[in-house]
């Protein structure tokens, strides 16, 4: 209700009196989209049957029905975070005649080039995800009675969409002949597929949203090319998993080089001097001086990381430059390629290359 009359109050200060009716409908409809809980951080109605296709879509996923059709046995969910940024869609999987398998994707304007994480799992995940998925689609009373005059507070919340497929086990009957025991008939009976839905925000405090994050667990524990990652690293399953798709090349070798960007981000994110010893192959701490110069008055986002032995990776980022501080986009924009090599059982820094600047040019967002 807060958040109705600020919006509705920011919104009316027009000019004009359509203008005005305007935004109180937009306001409104807003409002709407929290109220039944479809809301994500930026307001988009996440249960909405178009906004969850252009999802599936940007993960290069087919519909949940279409796999029913083929019979292919499917519990799976499409992540959100606290900021209303695709993060990951997690997809457990057994097609007819082919072993269980999970594959992690992430949101993409190309999915067809992305290169997914994929593994084969064992009967015992393949069962205990189909137990967890028992009761997602269950409202709980705590969900469908929010008039009991409790004021909830809830920022930054998580959203799930989570669909599935249950193939039951056919049934077999015999049938015998009036009179003649000798003489029967054997039916099968091959019931439908169904299809479960849900799409719920952490606020909510249902069933769905344990259950996506139950299936991130399950993956991230599946997945032996993220293992090298350490969760303590990342805020959930959900984000590990995210980073680890990120990766390319040898991503077991890549999870473990890893290490150094998280140290990087630390040393960023640090209001005091930059922590960067230890971090270079050079102990005398002239890399690290200069490191520190050349990159000095960039914001720096890495962008890709790929291993290319157990041995060698290739860190990619790109380094923005303010014009100055009261401005809201970079004016320029340079490229960095730094080289890891696995010294001393740790991946530090060999060398770095840095490009000359150029105009700065925003990043394409797959949403």
């Amino acid at each position: 209700m807060v958040f109705r009359m600020l919006l509705t109050f920011a919104l009316c200060l027009c000019g004009s009196s359509v203008m005005a009716q305007e935004a109180e409908r937009d306001a409104e409809a807003i409002s709407d989209v929290f109220d039944r809980g479809c809301g994500d951080d930026q307001g988009t109605d996440r249960c909405d049957p178009e906004v969850q296709q252009r999802m599936r879509g940007y993960y290069g996923l087919d519909t949940i029905e279409s796999l029913a059709q083929a019979k292919v046995a499917t519990y799976r969910t499409m992540l959100v975070d606290g900021y209303g940024a695709d993060v990951a869609a997690i997809i457990f999987s057994r097609p007819p005649g082919q072993a269980p398998y999970v594959e992690v994707r992430a949101p993409s304007l190309t999915p067809a080039d992305e290169q997914p994480l994929r593994a084969v799992i064992s009967p015992e995940v393949w069962q205990r995800v189909q137990g967890l998925s028992a009761n997602f689609d269950q409202k709980l009373a705590s969900e469908t009675d929010l008039e009991d005059g409790l004021m909830r507070l809830c920022l930054h919340g998580w959203f799930a969409v989570v669909e599935a497929v249950t193939v039951r086990s056919p049934s077999i009957s015999i049938k015998y002949l009036e009179g003649d025991m000798d003489n029967e008939r054997r039916e099968i009976t091959r019931p439908a597929a169904t299809v479960r839905k849900d799409s719920e925000g952490a606020c909510a405090d249902g069933l769905a949203m344990p259950f996506a994050f139950a299936l991130a667990d399950e993956a991230r524990r599946a997945l032996a090319e993220c293992s090298n990652l350490k969760l303590d690293d990342f805020r959930n399953s959900a984000m590990m998993l995210a980073t680890c798709h990120w990766l390319r090349g040898d991503r077991l070798t890549a999870a473990r080089a890893y290490e150094v960007v998280e140290r990087l981000n630390r040393a960023s994110r640090s209001s005091e001097e930059p922590d960067l010893s230890q971090l270079f192959v050079d102990y005398e701490g002239e890399d690290e001086a200069r490191f520190t110069r050349e990159v000095e008055g960039a914001f720096v986002t890495y962008s890709k990381l790929t291993a290319t032995s157990p041995s060698d990776a290739v860190l990619e980022a790109v380094l923005y430059y303010m014009e100055d501080e009261e401005a809201e986009m970079p004016s320029h924009q340079a490229r960095m390629t730094i080289q890891l090599y696995d010294y001393a059982d740790d991946f530090r820094i060999f060398s770095w290359e840095i490009s000359d600047r150029e105009p700065f040019v925003p990043p394409v967002d797959p949403r």
